[in-house]
């Protein structure tokens, strides 16, 4: 599952400075980069309910194209292993295996693994912009929505954690915070530089997530609360702006609000993903 991510608007505040001036973000013509995630996650959804699963996720984006202030990047999944205990019940998928991708969550999954996702990015200021979907021949697909909904993401924000830029005179102790707002939704993330290793930084962080969103599911409109906190480390190469690797710990405490009737959902999750 993944969380939102905020690209900030940056504030200051005492010990924390607005990060005016950031690294750059140095990519290379068809490069590509392979994002590998694990997971853990442990939900609780009440009366019962609780699911514990393993999830993996094999991510490969490659640089398709370079403008004079961005990058095209083209993203696509190409592994999905989930291993998951529901109320006694275990549940198992692999897309290499034939047979699980012939099966009802195979089937539920095969959109996400078809989709190729494109997406800009600026080299000098971060901002990502993923290209538009068309809406008249996308068909509903349950999974995706009730992941969206729990998480507040599509479970194919992909590539967008490839890169992390620093302030330009970043030092040990150096710490930074950006916020931002988006609809009903209010995210704070502080940062503090932990460590520099000659081009290597690793970079702690603490942020929370609050507000109300809207999503669809089957047809039908929810909203959803959500209360999140998260905690992680990051490692990045200071001279190109790519990440390393990145272990974060979330917990979510999240309501869906649907037709008169609510279920609250605790989760937690904790993942550790490797940029190569």
């Amino acid at each position: 599952m993944k969380k939102i991510l905020f690209m900030a608007a940056m504030i200051a505040c005492t010990g924390i400075y607005a990060q005016d001036k950031k690294t750059s973000i140095l990519l290379n013509p068809n490069q590509v980069i392979t994002i590998n995630s694990q997971s853990t996650q442990k939900a609780n959804m009440g009366m019962g309910m609780e699911t514990n699963s393993n999830n993996t996720t094999v991510v490969e984006s490659k640089v398709t194209a370079l403008g004079k202030d961005n990058y095209t990047i083209h993203s696509k999944i190409k592994r999905m292993v989930i291993e998951a205990d529901m109320m006694g019940n275990h549940s198992s998928f692999d897309s290499d295996k034939k047979e699980d991708l012939e099966s009802d969550m195979g089937k539920a999954i095969a959109p996400l693994l078809e989709e190729d996702m494109v997406a800009t990015l600026d080299k000098n200021s971060g901002e990502w912009k993923a290209e538009k979907k068309a809406e008249e021949n996308k068909e509903e697909n349950p999974l995706e929505e009730m992941m969206t909904a729990i998480s507040g993401s599509s479970p194919q924000g992909l590539s967008g954690g490839i890169y992390f830029q620093l302030p330009a005179d970043f030092k040990v102790g150096t710490a930074w915070s950006e916020s931002k707002s988006v609809k009903d939704i209010k995210s704070t993330t502080n940062y503090t530089v932990k460590s520099v290793t000659d081009n290597i930084v690793v970079v702690g962080y603490t942020s929370t997530m609050v507000g109300t969103t809207q999503t669809e599911m089957q047809g039908m409109q929810v909203d959803v609360d959500i209360d999140s906190k998260s905690s992680g480390e990051i490692t990045v190469d200071s001279k190109t702006s790519l990440v390393k690797k990145k272990s974060s710990k979330d917990d979510i405490n999240s309501t869906l609000n649907m037709g008169g009737q609510s279920m609250p959902i605790t989760t937690s999750v904790e993942t550790t993903t490797s940029f190569q």
